[in-house]
């Protein structure tokens, strides 16, 4: 939070860079999300707080750092999330909260998913030729020529092509982490698997918040948390050993105690995915462990098979002597006892 020395306000009066807010109140935080996707889906602005509609300056009396966390979260629920700059200003006399928005590159949309541009000093939704024609003008979307039609460019955010993150981009990613903010986190995991590729070592500070995820009540968290670190297993050998050390036994529990059947097909996906020098304790536990439910679902005989033809001689016949030294052990019931005997015909010689 820094304060400005002196008046930015050019004009007592509201317009398409400026909006007045007389305090913020829980009606003005409802909508603020909306003014500022739509002050940077147009020409930037920035949004005073202690100003009331008539230009005069009231004075902003409210908790600062309550307000100002407050405006960084609502902020952050725009798709993609946008990064205010927020300060204190002297006016007239009296204190102003100032919420300055950029022009961005790229559109976004509220929390309600609606496209807000300004109309001179009114926030309004755009539609089909506005979107358009934003479009255009970021190079986003181009014209061919063809009928009208347009041709979709790599630049746009959430398509199947994705241009490098930048740092502010990266940052904003983390900041959504480090707030649990459900939509962002639904995209990180997805979004990783394509800039991870540009360069792992940017997203590692992202790793610890993915685990903390793991622990998280919300069971969807939970399994966004291992789709992030997925993404690492997926693209980074050397990362991927890090990820694995700090996360097997968190992920081992989620596997077989989650009371939710999709974490434990993510735990699995992902232990057999990356833990190859432990697969056989992971997979003689899924053998032991699993719901009925979840050990169809993940296919788990498909694994068993899966190693019978690929080149892991030593750990097939370590896996296949523990089930040959297990199977008649009183703790598993007939159910158990009879995948182990389908695991051990899988596994061939």
């Amino acid at each position: 939070m820094t304060k400005m020395p002196a008046s930015k306000i050019l004009v007592k009066f509201e317009s398409e860079t400026q909006e007045f807010k007389e305090k913020l109140s829980r009606d003005v935080k409802k909508g603020l999300d909306r003014d500022i996707a739509s002050f940077a889906n147009t020409r930037g602005g920035t949004i005073y707080v202690g100003i009331n509609n008539n230009g005069e300056p009231v004075g902003y009396g409210g908790n600062l750092q309550k307000d100002s966390d407050s405006v960084t979260q609502l902020a952050l629920k725009c798709r993609p999330p946008i990064s205010p700059k927020i300060s204190i200003q002297d006016h007239e006399g009296k204190r102003i909260l100032v919420i300055e928005v950029d022009k961005s590159p790229i559109l976004h949309c509220d929390n309600g998913g609606r496209f807000p541009h300004r109309i001179n000093s009114i926030t309004g939704n755009m539609d089909f030729s506005t979107l358009k024609k934003a479009l255009e003008e970021r190079s986003i979307i181009s014209p061919t020529g063809d009928g009208g039609q347009t041709g979709i460019q790599p630049t746009f955010y959430g398509g199947s092509e994705k241009a490098p993150l930048s740092d502010q981009e990266i940052d904003l990613y983390k900041k959504n982490l480090e707030a649990r903010n459900s939509w962002a986190i639904d995209r990180i995991g997805n979004d990783l698997y394509y800039h991870l590729k540009d360069d792992p070592s940017k997203f590692k500070d992202f790793i610890p918040l993915a685990l903390e995820l793991l622990s998280c009540g919300n069971s969807k968290n939970r399994m966004n948390g291992l789709r992030i670190l997925g993404a690492f297993v997926t693209e980074d050998k050397i990362i991927m050993s890090e990820v694995v050390t700090e996360a097997f036994d968190k992920v081992m529990e989620l596997a077989e105690k989650d009371e939710h059947s999709g974490v434990k097909r993510l735990a699995y996906t992902f232990l057999l995915d990356s833990c190859d020098g432990r697969i056989v304790d992971v997979m003689f536990r899924a053998l032991t462990t699993l719901d009925e439910d979840t050990f169809k679902q993940l296919n788990m005989l498909d694994f068993f098979s899966w190693m019978r033809w690929e080149n892991k001689k030593e750990l097939k016949k370590k896996l296949r002597l523990l089930i040959i030294d297990k199977i008649d052990e009183a703790e598993y019931d007939d159910q158990i006892k009879n995948r182990m005997s389908n695991a051990h015909a899988q596994l061939g010689m």
